[in-house]
């Protein structure tokens, strides 16, 4: 196939030449093959006698021979398409089906595979430095487990096809030839060991601090996993890289390629390549310490696993003593052997036990005794390990132990009562120099010197000033200058940096300065992390003291360029700060935990006082330091959970959150950078006021009021949804704080607008309720015209048996001359009904007797609305309760009505079972007074006033000026109560009140006198019940025992009533009235 190719119609002699030379570029390495490149034409052209003519046989001789193509040239041609583009189009579609037939080859297995591929391989090499051919041997090698020679070495010559050659035919090249793999390899550790300087020295870095990462973390690195990849499975690349690391360590005493040997290891072993895994010595011992620093705990099952393998080091396999040493001589690993072991010295401080008998630590110590000898075995190539000296644990841990004493001691001091403690005598005894025996091993051995260098640590973490600067001073002639090292200085800068209060005692600046940092300050790692300090402490220096700092700060002319950079920017920020002494200092980590205010305000002129809750909220807090007091008995303590910190990653602060304030500062960049990074996370739903804070200081303003709508406007918030304000306020003049009062108005309306479609939710949801209930109801029998009157005649025929059969019964059993008329005689009802308590469950319901004053007329309408039901249930009838529809019909069909001077008198149910009585009808009175009889020549003669009225028709107003008294009540008790029995008990109750039920019979004094009244105006004497004639004849003995009482009852009520009539009106009642006008004047 030819690349070279023109328009079919050629019109003039200048595209034959374009052609003629875009063959000869493009087709350089197809003669080897056989097809004619840019050489045949040129011979062609130049011994031809018709120029034209030859690139047309060029062109149809070397172009797509496929009849079926042919036909579709010229119609390209008429489009406008070149022939170049189209064999261009075709080459790389049959390059791609090509590659993509490679790639299924390389999946199988067997030797048939690389058969086919070398076959392939020979034949399409002679073209890999054509470049649109080159990708097709490209992927043939890649597939092929080894590649010749001939091959690697023409590849290796030409930098071109060695760049576009795969890792794994590189890995081939590589693994002969160290020179070449160590140029790949120089620019990734180079870069390794930039990153953690970077993260070391980094001026604005506060929180992402060198030991925070987790090692899982940390192996996912770009450099880690390129390293990885370049390796693969091949051990001799291995090998290599750790020769390059032990070299590049023993020349640079640089700790991080320690680091980068331990995450490479395990790196490997989390993709599983068991060919490195398998042959390397120290990856069961690594794999333990890495499980270790991931949990931060030695545990007794991982301690017996690495003193073993310690332990199980034959001889003549003493070499493996100088990878392990480099794995322990990782800074990551370093830090968690110090740190534990301080664990345990604070657990045997409060256990009272010696370090000699731990055995864990002892191992700590051994490990990182091994770990800090790793430069000098790799130097002297004497791999022993060295020897813990015994007088170390004997004698420097106990003087160590005594300093955290000594910390406790003070800690708790410091809690005690002023006038339950000597002050002056223990700042004597707890706060002087260290022991000898502490000063002595730090500069004598390297192992006290880190326990030493964690400790001071430990205790700046902590903000204790006094134990900070009595071993501060000390760590400057530790052994082997390890007090100086980039991850220490780093962390000890973090450290001081919450303490800058500290650093306004020049007693304080003299121990940090002049005894540590002044006596290394020649060397350049010293100056720049002593210039982050000074970055964020500056403003609480003394005058002369930051002088004497920037002096010494100042680089000279051999310093690197960096030095210079940071060195101008300190001074700047030191200027800016002394023209503006109000500008803080970033420090996110100043407040403990979120706090909680509350403030009254009102929506605009409403005298409606609303608490409004404000919620300081704190990113991060820090948490609490466990409380850690001397050991008062023999017990272990038991290991405290430790306590959340109230910070926004502990709560949802934005959960039944109305409002958010968010303010910036605009003379500090970072505070919207903030906003950006915080304004996002906020719910759409909730509205945003973003106060852009010190505006009287305009003229250092770095944050412009453009900037930030800009970014309110990119948040792309709905119509439907809160919005998000903008506003500029001044808390030193209080400019803003007035749009900030009307915000709250967005939060408050917010809330009302939640309100309120929660009550529409709510009233939807109880009207689809209900249009199921009236569905469900019509569904069932009760709905039935048919069966409601089946039912209404049963009751009725029921009702009249009953009734017929309890008066023949009557008459036999005591016939009586002077009886009432009849068992259906009508009873005294209500005219007007009186308010009463609602009844409960087992409570039910009587007629009373009321006159009606003649002051007060009745007409129509107040008696329709007597008679009216409290709900439609009372209507109802309901065909289970027998009882209830019987007392219904009574009352409407069976009774009859009649009038006595305006009196409505109601019969009795015979119903025993009836357990609700008439809503209509009030219940009984707990007492009943002499006065609530009624008399019966008020009411004339009842049987003459009798009449066929229904309850609906107006009743004729009682013809008399005298006041009558209220209404006769009568409690009804719960239990049944026979005659004979309970009626004398239940007299004598007096004021106790007993649970209600209803007789069978009238069961008060006064139905009884009715009753006689009745019978002595009606001409023609009846037959009566005789439960009801023993009543009235048990109920005589009993009238004076309860008058005496009921008048005792009225004396005590007319006193109670005439206090309560005199006292006056207390003067704290028109206090609210006068609540709001004295908070406005407020």
């Amino acid at each position: 196939m030819s690349r070279n190719t023109s328009s079919a119609a050629v019109q003039n002699a200048a595209q034959p030449a374009t052609a003629a030379s875009t063959s000869t570029a493009s087709a350089s390495g197809l003669e080897v093959l056989g097809i004619p490149g840019g050489t045949f034409l040129r011979e062609a052209l130049t011994s031809c006698s018709d120029p034209l003519q030859a690139i047309e046989e060029f062109q149809v001789e070397n172009g797509i021979l496929l009849p079926s193509l042919r036909p579709m040239m010229p119609l390209l041609d008429l489009h406008g398409v070149k022939r170049l583009d189209f064999h261009i189009s075709v080459m790389e579609a049959l390059r791609d089906k090509l590659l993509a037939q490679i790639a299924d080859l390389g999946q199988k297995e067997g030797k048939e595979k690389d058969k086919k591929l070398k076959e392939l391989l020979n034949k399409s090499f002679l073209v890999v430095k054509t470049k649109a051919l080159r990708p097709v041997v490209m992927a043939v090698m890649k597939h092929l487990s080894h590649v010749d020679e001939k091959y690697l070495k023409v590849l290796v010559k030409d930098k071109e096809l060695y760049d576009d050659c795969d890792t794994v035919v590189k890995r081939q090249m590589w693994k002969d030839n160290q020179s070449l793999f160590g140029d790949e390899v120089s620019p990734l550790l180079s870069q390794y060991i930039k990153e953690k300087e970077q993260l070391l020295f980094d001026q604005n870095n506060l929180t992402n601090l060198f030991f925070l990462p987790s090692p899982k973390v940390r192996r996912q690195g770009e450099v880690v996993q390129k390293l990885a990849h370049m390796i693969g499975n091949n051990v001799r690349l291995y090998d290599m890289v750790l020769q390059f690391l032990r070299t590049l360590f023993l020349r640079t005493r640089n700790v991080h390629y320690c680091t980068l040997r331990a995450e490479l290891l395990m790196a490997l072993h989390e993709t599983e390549v068991q060919e490195i895994t398998n042959v390397d010595p120290c990856h069961k011992f690594t794999w333990c310490v890495d499980a270790c620093i991931r949990e931060r705990n030695v545990d007794t099952k991982r301690s017996r696993e690495i003193q073993a393998f310690l332990d199980g080091i034959k001889s003549g396999q003493e070499q493996v003593l100088g990878d392990l040493s480099m794995m322990l001589c990782d800074p990551y690993a370093v830090h968690f052997l110090a740190t534990s072991s301080l664990k345990i010295l604070h657990n045997l401080v409060a256990s009272e036990s010696l370090p000699r008998e731990h055995h864990i630590l002892l191992l700590l110590l051994r490990m990182l005794a091994l770990g800090l000898s790793a430069w000098q075995m790799i130097d002297s190539q004497e791999f022993r390990e060295p020897r813990l000296d015994s007088q170390v644990v004997t004698k420097f841990l106990p003087a160590l132990m005594s300093l955290m004493v000594d910390d406790q001691v003070r800690s708790l001091n410091a809690k005690l009562p002023s006038d339950e403690r000597e002050s002056a005598l223990t700042i004597i005894e707890h706060s002087g120099p260290p022991p000898d025996a502490f000063q002595a091993y730090i500069s004598e051995s390297s192992v006290p010197c880190v326990l030493a260098m964690y400790y001071t640590l430990q205790v700046a973490r902590g903000r204790d000033k006094v134990a900070l600067t009595r071993v501060l001073g000390t760590l400057a002639v530790g052994h082997g200058e390890r007090s100086f090292e980039d991850p220490f200085l780093h962390t000890l800068v973090a450290h001081l940096i919450p303490m800058q209060d500290e650093f306004v005692n020049e007693m304080f600046c003299t121990v940090v300065f002049d005894e540590f940092f002044f006596t290394s300050i020649g060397k350049e790692n010293v100056v720049r992390h002593l210039t982050k300090l000074v970055w964020y402490v500056h403003h609480k220096l003394p005058a002369a003291r930051l002088d004497t700092l920037m002096k010494a700060l100042q680089p000279n002319i051999q310093s690197p360029e960096i030095m210079h950079q940071v060195y101008k920017q300190l001074e700047q920020r030191i200027e800016s700060y002394q023209v503006n002494p109000t500008q803080g200092v970033h420090n996110e980590d100043s407040v403990l935990m979120m706090n909680v205010a509350s403030i009254q305000w009102s929506y605009k002129a409403t005298d409606d006082i609303v608490k409004v809750e404000v919620w300081d909220v704190v990113d991060k807090g820090k948490k609490k330091k466990p409380l850690e007091g001397l050991k008062l008995n023999t017990s272990t303590p038991a290991s405290l959970a430790e306590e959340p910190a109230l910070d926004a990653e502990f709560l949802d602060v934005y959960k039944g959150t109305h409002g958010v304030i968010i303010m910036l500062d605009i003379t500090k960049q970072w505070t919207f950078d903030y906003v950006k990074r915080e304004l996002p996370k906020i719910p759409s739903t909730i509205p945003v006021m973003v106060l852009a804070n010190h505006r009287d200081m305009g003229h250092h303003r770095c944050v412009t009021e453009d900037d930030v709508k800009f970014f309110i406007e990119s948040l792309n918030r709905n119509k439907s949804d809160a919005q998000i304000r903008f506003g500029e306020s001044s808390m030193r003049n209080s400019f803003g704080l007035k749009l900030l009062h009307k915000f709250f108005n967005l939060p408050f309306l917010a809330l009302q607008r939640d309100s309120l479609l929660k009550q529409l939710d709510t009233n939807l949801q109880e009207m689809s309720l209900t249009n199921e209930e009236l569905d469900l109801y019509l569904e069932t029998d009760d709905a039935s015209y048919d069966k409601f009157l089946d039912l209404l005649t049963q009751k009725r025929r029921q009702t009249a048996d009953s009734l017929s059969t309890a008066t023949t019964s009557n008459a036999v059993q005591a016939p009586a001359p002077n009886a009432p008329a009849s068992i259906t005689a009508p009873k005294p009802a209500s005219t007007n009904q009186v308010q009463t308590p609602a009844p409960t469950a087992d409570t039910t319901k009587s007629s009373i007797v009321q006159p009606k004053p003649a002051t007060q007329p009745v007409n129509g309408d107040s008696l329709k609305k007597e008679n009216e039901f409290s709900s439609v249930e009372d209507f109802i009838v309901d065909g289970d309760d027998g009882e209830q529809a019987l007392g219904f019909l009574s009352s409407v069909d069976e009774t009859p009505s009649s009038t006595v001077k305006g009196v409505v008198i109601e019969q009795d149910s015979d119903s025993d079972a009836e357990k609700e009585g008439n809503p209509m009808v009030m219940g009984f009175q707990d007492e009943i007074d002499d006065e609530d009889y009624l008399r019966p020549s008020e009411f004339g003669n009842p049987v003459t006033q009798i009449s066929d009225s229904s309850s609906d028709e107006e009743l004729p107003v009682p013809q008399t000026d005298k006041k009558e008294p209220a209404a006769y009540k009568v409690n009804q008790t719960l239990e049944d109560i026979t005659i004979e029995d309970d009626l004398d008990d239940w007299l004598n109750d007096g004021d106790e009140k007993l649970p209600s039920t209803k007789l069978k019979a009238s069961s008060s004094a006064s139905s009884l006198k009715n009753n006689e009244s009745i019978n002595r105006h009606n001409p023609e004497p009846k037959a009566v019940n005789v439960s009801l004639e023993k009543l009235s004849i048990e109920a005589t003995g009993k009238s004076k025992r309860v008058k005496e009482k009921k008048s005792k009852r009225k004396s005590k009520k007319s006193s109670k009533d005439d206090r309560t009539s005199s006292s006056p009106v207390p003067e704290d009642v028109h206090e609210d009235s006068h609540s709001y006008n004295e908070y406005e004047e407020l």
